[in-house]
């Protein structure tokens, strides 16, 4: 199997990638991408947009590692777009609109665009509007590179949700006065407890399901509608961010623990045997090469790291 992967002319022109204010130093450009420019503006307006994303406050602690990353996801960015161009040239016309519609989605109101909504905390809305931009055209390059494997994808969606529902149905637990984090009058220990019970149901056979919602906007209305429960997860509110991985992670682990968390503590190989050095690195370099099949380890300056960890 013949793999390639794009080359990426990438020239930082400053070690120092950005003043206090571009007002001023001026607008310069600090690296280039394959002969398309980064300036100082950009990054900055990117670390501004960071900050507002993650509710992180930039001071003088954090500037130069907001704005190293800020310069390092628009260098992203720019060679997602370009790899989704060579195969969709039309593409980032194609996805501008979305773009657009998402801004006033996230960002906008009843009475304020989203454009103007960012313009009023400081943030440029082309910034925004260009990171959308890159995450939608990777995602259609994504869709098209291995149509098969979407195939159907929004039938079988649609079939699970509708086995959900007619579940939803039938005679279970109820679980509509169960809220699986610590409320005013609930400490943790009954809240867990009420986790232990709903477990014990699903031993006995009746089936559960754990919805999550979109992480820029959550559950729709309707999922929520249909609910027994919303499990609500207490964050630090200076810092509200939560991936939706995190979230899954989460769930998981209090899954676990209401129930036996002990009863792992031995592996049972039923008559296996560990796997041997060579066995090991066999299965590393197979995941290694699914992973590039992918598109997963991109962009190519960042893949040695990647598979390290």
């Amino acid at each position: 199997m013949t793999r390639t992967i794009p080359f990426a002319a990438i020239t930082l022109l400053f070690s120092a990638l950005f003043v206090q204010t571009t007002a001023n130093a001026g607008v310069s450009i600090i690296a280039t991408v394959n002969g398309k420019p980064i300036t100082n503006y950009d990054v900055e307006q990117r670390a501004l947009f960071l900050g507002y994303a993650t509710n992180i406050e930039i001071t003088d602690q954090n500037r130069d590692r907001l704005y190293e990353d800020s310069l390092q996801l628009i260098i992203d960015d720019k060679l997602r777009l370009e790899a989704a161009q060579d195969m969709l040239p039309d593409i980032e016309a194609v996805v501008l609109p979305q773009a657009r519609d998402f801004i006033n989605q996230n960002f906008g109101s009843e009475t304020t665009s989203g454009n103007r909504a960012l313009m009023n905390d400081g943030i440029d809305p082309l910034t925004v509007q260009q990171k959308y931009t890159s995450d939608l055209a990777w995602s259609n390059f994504i869709s098209a590179k291995f149509l098969d494997k979407f195939a159907n994808i929004e039938e079988r969606v649609d079939e699970e949700i509708e086995r959900m529902r007619q579940n939803a149905s039938k005679p279970q637990i109820k679980l509509a006065e169960i809220v699986l984090t610590p409320s005013p009058t609930r400490n943790i220990e009954q809240t867990r407890a009420l986790a232990g019970e709903i477990r014990a149901h699903g031993a006995a056979g009746e089936r559960s399901a754990i919805l999550f919602g979109r992480e820029a906007k959550g559950l729709h209305n309707e999922d929520v509608a249909i609910s027994d429960a919303i499990v609500m997860v207490p964050v630090d509110p200076a810092h509200r961010s939560l991936n939706l991985a995190q979230a899954v992670l989460l769930m998981g682990y209090e899954w676990y623990q209401a129930g036996n968390p002990d009863r792992l503590a031995e592996v049972t190989r039923k008559g296996g045997q560990p796997a041997t050095r060579a066995e090991l690195m066999a299965f590393f370099e197979h995941l290694e090469t699914e992973l590039d099949d992918c598109g997963f380890l991109f962009p190519p300056e960042k893949r040695p790291r990647m598979v390290r960890t």
